[in-house]
């Protein structure tokens, strides 16, 4: 159905004049520019929420201190400054 539609938009868009269409472009791309905004806010809100919850799990608070251990020697071998 929206194919059907798609043509007759088209046409009626090409019917109005140069500034109406200009503008209906600008309106258009701000809306777009709305959503992808709030669907990226809502993507980064989920993510920071998720780190959070691994920040507190004590069970990933372990694996990194065994990480940390794991690599102290490497650590003072006096590369890090390089």
């Amino acid at each position: 159905m929206r194919l059907l539609l798609l043509p007759q938009i088209e046409k009626s868009i090409e019917d109005l004049p140069q500034d109406e269409q200009l503008r209906l472009v600008e309106r258009i791309a701000h809306r777009l520019r709305q959503k992808l905004t709030t669907t990226n806010n809502h993507k980064q809100s989920e993510f920071e929420k998720q780190i959070a919850l691994m920040a507190n799990d004590l069970q990933i608070q372990s694996e990194l201190r065994a990480i940390d251990e794991e690599f102290l020697v490497t650590e003072n071998d006096g590369l890090e400054n390089l």
